[in-house]
């Protein structure tokens, strides 16, 4: 895809910025995302380009070697940063080591938890099946002792918990 320098091309035939986007059909924002190199002119679209301009040669605005954006941010000088300036990078990238490394942390951490939680889990199922174990050799026990009191014709009353 070729780059233009379409800012240029506007001023030299004192033109906005909107009125070339009226031209070509498109919006204002993509033009200026094209102007300011976060996009490239696309290449179905110099012909049309090229009917707006027709006694233009456009070979004189088009960029040979883009230029890369260095900045990222809102365009205000408050927010642009220059991401070329090698300690600003150092620090961009420290700034997300240190977030990978606490978000590593917290997963470790969570991690280790649910682990203690699925032990304590299996620990208490255990349990619980210990205990039914145990309520149903009670019950096998009574019923065992209670044929036993009817083999030996003795009268047994059961007592309810009302009593």
């Amino acid at each position: 895809m070729a780059r233009y320098d379409l800012p240029k091309l506007r001023k030299t035939l004192n033109m906005t910025q909107k009125e070339l986007a009226r031209l070509l059909n498109v919006t204002q924002g993509f033009l200026s995302s094209v102007e300011n190199g976060r996009n490239p002119f696309p290449d179905d679209r110099v012909d049309d380009l090229q009917s707006v301009f027709p006694d233009v040669d456009l070979s004189d605005y088009e960029v040979s070697n883009p230029a890369v954006q260095t900045t990222i941010g809102s365009g205000n000088s408050q927010s642009d940063i220059t991401v070329n300036d090698p300690a600003t990078l150092k620090a961009m990238m420290q700034i997300i080591r240190e977030t990978n490394k606490d978000e590593q942390q917290v997963v470790e951490g969570a991690s280790s938890r649910l682990f203690e939680m699925q032990d304590r889990i299996m620990a208490l199922t255990d349990e619980l099946e210990k205990t039914r174990k145990e309520k149903y050799e009670l019950k096998d026990e009574i019923f065992r002792l209670q044929d036993l009191l009817r083999e030996n014709g003795i009268d047994y009353t059961k007592k309810s918990a009302t009593q």
